[in-house]
């Protein structure tokens, strides 16, 4: 890699950092890691960021599309809140699920037809923001403004109108409200394997396009919701 502080280079490290994050996780991660990936000398990273931490903060910036210029390196650290905050807004931006959304406001009762359509959207969600999720999987443990994220943002708000909407369907009055969020957390789980995690699966996976993958991704997540309405 040349020296010149080009945006290619910018972005090589962004992206080398971001694999090296998610499959080492923070703590393991170190510049000279990131710097072996991409064949340089761990010197030349100082170039283009003034520590680990500055590190992180960029491959944020990677993942949220705000890839700093050239003229805007060397990138340094404010803070963990401040690498948060970039995450959180990525999210933000891309966490829309008007389909379930429109269920919970307009009153509706799960059914399949329903669920599967809800299915479809979270498997799209997902699809688009693994890397995100990936990165915040690899943060977390130690990061806890990291795991924050990921525990609320992510999966708090989903799982909160999901749970409106199984209860609403729910008519029985015996029914454990532990049912209806263990059956809800393991559709989402399922639909996160599906849409993410079996692209990191190291066992080997039967040959599928990826759209029967989500057609069936959908009808296990309608599956498992349903499941709430059974005696």
């Amino acid at each position: 890699m040349a020296r010149k502080r080009s945006r290619q280079n910018i972005e090589d490290i962004a992206e080398a950092a971001i694999a090296c994050f998610i499959e080492t996780g923070y703590r393991r991660t170190q510049m000279s890691d990131v710097a072996r990936r991409l064949g340089i000398a761990a010197g030349t990273l100082y170039l283009y960021v003034t520590s680990k931490e500055a590190l992180l903060h960029l491959a944020a910036l990677q993942i949220a599309e705000q890839l700093p210029k050239s003229d805007e390196v060397p990138v340094s650290f404010s803070s963990m809140a401040e690498t948060a905050a970039v995450l959180s807004t990525a999210i933000g931006e891309g966490a829309h699920w008007p389909v379930l959304k429109a269920a919970v406001t307009g009153g509706a009762k799960p059914d399949e037809k329903l669920c599967r359509d809800i299915g479809d959207e979270i498997y799209d969600l997902l699809t688009r923001a693994r890397r995100l999720v990936w990165l915040l999987d690899g943060c977390a443990r130690d990061i806890p403004e990291m795991e924050k994220i990921r525990s609320d943002a992510m999966r708090g708000r989903y799982l909160a109108d999901l749970l409106t909407l199984l209860r609403r369907g729910a008519d029985r009055t015996d029914w454990p409200d532990e049912r209806i969020f263990i059956a809800a957390r393991g559709a989402i789980e399922l639909m996160a394997w599906s849409a993410m995690h079996r692209h990191r699966d190291p066992s080997p996976l039967p040959r599928l396009p990826e759209e029967d993958i989500r057609r069936i991704a959908a009808g296990a997540f309608a599956a498992a919701l349903l499941s709430t309405q059974q005696p």
